[in-house]
């Protein structure tokens, strides 16, 4: 297959492909193309179109495919016609899995969880963050070269209705699976959007029961935020939702304000964090990592300053 230089992205959610579409328009002078889910319509399609895509293929719904099949069969059969040079995927947590099996299916190798994007020489160079705070500067060779993309990584264009571009509905036949799905469980979910945010609450293990989390909401409410959690009160102690988990395996926020109370700022959190505005942290632990993360940091107990600071807060206003 010849692979020309254009760049193609895909991602489950709306939002996330109307951003790889400007990191995707900065790599190439060429096709800007775009694959469409079956939850996005036509009416997504095509304000991808009006955010830059030359071409979107609307995958069409096909009865009793499991979303991951559908959409790995429906990326080979773009990147048969168009053959892009980049494919760019979201890294949510089912863009991860599209992106691994579409580079096992290419038997091309995939670069994970990219932070920075650059084409030199037609090969694609990207940057990585590992261990929290260490960068990997990587070439990519294969052709195409894919990489996942994090989620507000990149400034979504602004839709233009001057520009134009192709619309194909795309009908794919997908074999029957062979993980069949024996059970579906649904985790609640708390509705907030913590990623656009400008003031995040994080919390940690340094809570003491449950019901403190309530001096938290109340902290964040005064200051006109949302509550973040790290992994062990999301996943181990199911004290709050996932979609609220702040960190590597969860959601990556950069608001203006993070407070992170009685979070120790290990790396897990640390990558999800990282970017925020300005930083305090509230710990009993002084040598704590967080500590040396955080442009402020208070030393004491969580249960005894989050008050004050909330009755700080609501004396200023």
């Amino acid at each position: 297959m010849t692979h020309h230089g254009g760049v193609c992205v895909f991602s489950e959610r709306h939002e996330v492909v109307l951003e790889l579409l400007a990191a995707g328009r900065d790599l190439t002078d060429g096709e800007l193309i775009a694959v469409a889910t079956e939850s996005e319509g036509e009416t997504g399609a095509l304000e991808q179109i009006a955010c830059g895509a030359t071409q979107t293929f609307l995958i069409e719904p096909v009865d009793g495919a499991q979303a991951g099949d559908l959409n790995v069969e429906a990326l080979v059969q773009v990147l048969e016609r168009v053959a892009p040079a980049v494919v760019l995927i979201g890294a949510t947590t089912h863009g991860t899995e599209v992106a691994s099996r579409l580079a096992q299916r290419l038997a091309v190798g995939c670069a994970s969880e990219c932070t920075e994007l650059a084409r030199r020489n037609g090969e694609l160079h990207i940057e990585r963050a590992y261990l929290g705070r260490f960068v990997s500067r990587q070439v990519i060779e294969t052709r195409p070269a894919i990489a996942t993309v994090q989620p507000r990584r990149f400034p979504a264009l602004r839709p233009d209705a001057s520009r134009t571009g192709e619309l194909h509905r795309l009908k794919i036949e997908v074999a029957p699976t062979r993980t069949p799905i024996v059970d579906t469980r649904h985790r609640e979910r708390s509705g907030v959007a913590i990623d656009k945010a400008d003031v995040v609450v994080g919390i940690g293990r340094g809570l003491r029961s449950k019901d403190d989390l309530r001096m938290i909401e109340e902290l964040a409410r005064a200051l006109g935020g949302v509550v973040g959690a790290s992994r062990p009160l999301t996943d181990d102690l199911e004290w709050l939702s996932p979609d609220v988990k702040v960190g590597l395996s969860g959601i990556t926020v950069k608001p203006k304000l993070y407070i992170a109370c009685g979070i120790s700022g290990q790396i897990e959190h640390h990558v999800g964090m990282r970017e925020s505005g300005v930083v305090v942290a509230i710990n009993t632990d002084p040598a704590a990592p967080i500590m040396q993360q955080a442009d402020y940091c208070i030393t004491g107990d969580l249960h005894e300053i989050v008050p004050a600071l909330i009755k700080a807060v609501k004396g200023l206003r």
